[in-house]
């Protein structure tokens, strides 16, 4: 008898020390499951962070990209106009073209004649500028007023020379033109067609003229 006793005694020593060594080791292991879901959130919140980052530099550099076209596309409008310019200057006052003497005399080259525009076009250009000063005269209002254009979104210092040339000097006048006075505003523009719809004159001078003046001013 005494010796089954000492054998269920061994027994349950060995069964209690098999349980708590097995609790032991579980709780390593869930320690462990821890630590590991604690590090895989801290690696996804770094990751979410540096995309943050990208998706930020990313939109930097769209902005950075819109705003170099936008200045190319003015600094190509600009040198067309002074080369057309400088052009017309060149054939309108070009110096005569002397050929050196040789054992043969060789024929000048003969410089081609500039045709004067045609009697349609003279007429055309008139009625555009004619449209376009009547629009001046008609949203000018009862007392001239002169405004800085230049602060209009896509009004550069060639353009605003040029609306000045035409009658516009206020934010009342560009806020106030209508789509068939956009289209023969546009035509007298020439090199700059286009730039009216895309930067949004009308709307740019409304709120220009509202923060000056006021709605009622």
């Amino acid at each position: 008898m005494g010796s089954v006793a000492a054998l269920v005694g061994a027994a349950l020593v060995g069964g209690i020390a098999g349980w708590v060594l097995a609790r032991a080791f579980f709780a390593v292991e869930t320690e462990r499951s821890n630590e590991d879901l604690i590090d895989a959130a801290r690696r996804a919140t770094l990751a979410e962070v540096r995309l943050a980052e990208e998706r930020a530099a990313h939109q930097s550099l769209i902005g950075d990209h819109a705003r170099l076209v936008e200045q190319y596309e003015t600094l190509q409008v600009g040198l067309t106009v002074d080369l057309t310019d400088s052009t017309m200057a060149l054939n309108s006052g070009m110096p005569e073209v002397t050929q050196p003497l040789t054992a043969v005399q060789q024929p000048s080259p003969k410089v081609p004649e500039v045709e004067p525009p045609s009697a349609d076009l003279n007429s055309r250009e008139m009625n555009v500028r004619s449209r376009v000063a009547e629009i001046a005269r008609r949203t000018m209002g009862d007392t001239p007023v002169e405004d800085d254009l230049q602060a209009i979104r896509g009004v550069g210092p060639k353009i605003n020379g040029m609306l000045l040339e035409m009658g516009f000097s206020s934010y009342r006048q560009i806020a106030s033109l209508t789509p068939e006075d956009l289209t023969h505003l546009t035509e007298a523009l020439v090199s700059f067609r286009g730039r009216i719809e895309r930067d949004d004159w009308v709307g740019s001078a409304a709120t220009l003229y509202a923060e000056k003046y006021g709605d009622s001013g």
